[in-house]
């Protein structure tokens, strides 16, 4: 009988939202959000807003609202590819998922920038919604920081580099984290967002601490850390690396991998879809080590377009800025959204 009490209050509450004209919410986004959050105390309460403070890379989904307040509010997570200045496709996007900045959240695969001629726009509009755009570095966000710190040139960049807001930008860019970590309550998955991916040789606990550690050492020591970063090696990891070289490897795989040998080695060099004799696709031997309820996000491989072929491992970077398509995913129900480039 309660079950029934439950269902029943809940579809005549339904009803009763649908006939107000002010709230712009449909069966499917009812199922989607009751789906998504749990009952606490009463069917009258949910726990349904999402928590990340900037020192943490953890969503958590258990503060409780009332039934009013919580269906005011429509918490959709996003993950967006690649959008490497394409400001246009972006707001197109945003558009078509019909994202609200005081509900929704946002969450960058990483390279924001470069490439595209609207790279400050795209940064402009991170910093106006940081409550609630969050991003991973990549490695050309890394790139423009380094430009920044070392008052260098580059003509696809001008645009920031001259701006009067540049100081903002760095400031910002440079309390980004490697990898993020959304833990979804109610469903119990768990998602890991970095630009390339995360390398079979770590576990979940080794790449969470070596991503803090590159967020330390962007925090204490950006201006050395940003010049020694740049080259193709070590070629493989070694926990006992230490300084720049432990830095510009922890940074290499995450923000520029694709294939690695079976020993874990990198091969920067290639970009294709295929890869050479002795080594293959970073996501074929991690897919072995996740559990059924963990899932991992990246971007960085255009050339994919997106397809893995493996269910809990989604590459977002579907080459928007080389005129393909801007991608994003809703994390609750895995809808993936695109536009193409204009």
């Amino acid at each position: 009988m309660l079950k029934v009490y439950k269902i029943s209050i809940g579809l005549f509450l339904l009803l009763l939202l649908g006939c107000n004209e002010n709230i712009d919410f449909n069966l499917d986004d009812a199922k989607r959000h009751v789906w998504m959050n749990t009952f606490v105390h009463s069917p009258l309460n949910f726990s349904g807003k999402h928590n990340l403070d900037e020192s943490s890379i953890v969503f958590s989904f258990e503060t409780e609202l009332d039934l009013k307040e919580y269906y005011k509010r429509v918490d959709s997570l996003y993950v967006v590819g690649d959008v490497q200045g394409c400001f246009t496709e972006l707001e197109a996007l945003l558009k078509k998922i019909k994202f609200n900045s005081t509900k929704d959240t946002l969450v960058f695969a990483g390279d924001l920038v470069n490439r595209g001629n609207e790279s400050e726009k795209v940064l402009e509009f991170c910093i106006k919604n940081t409550s609630s755009v969050k991003a991973v570095l990549g490695n050309h966000d890394f790139y423009l920081l380094y430009l920044i710190e070392h008052h260098k040139k580059d003509k696809s960049l001008k645009k920031v580099l001259e701006s009067k807001n540049i100081k903002k930008y760095q400031t910002w860019l440079k309390k980004l984290p490697l990898l993020i970590e959304i833990k979804l309550k109610e469903t119990k998955e768990v998602f890991y967002i970095s630009h390339a991916g995360i390398p079979f040789i770590w576990d979940m606990h080794e790449a969470k601490e070596y991503s803090n550690e590159v967020q330390k050492s962007l925090k204490t020591d950006s201006l050395a850390l940003l010049k020694n970063i740049w080259g193709d090696t070590p070629k493989i990891w070694n926990p006992n690396l230490v300084k720049y070289k432990r830095m510009r490897t922890i940074i290499n795989y995450f923000t520029r991998m694709r294939f690695l040998g079976k020993d874990g080695s990198l091969r920067l060099n290639l970009k294709s879809k295929k890869g050479k004799r002795g080594y293959i696709p970073w996501f074929d031997q991690t897919a072995k080590n996740l559990n059924t309820n963990e899932n991992i996000i990246f971007g960085h491989w255009a050339s994919l377009e997106g397809k893995t072929g493996i269910k809990n491992i989604i590459g977002l970077d579907t080459g928007c800025v080389w005129g393909n398509k801007l991608t994003a995913i809703r994390l609750e129900d895995k809808k993936l959204f695109q536009v193409k480039k204009k």
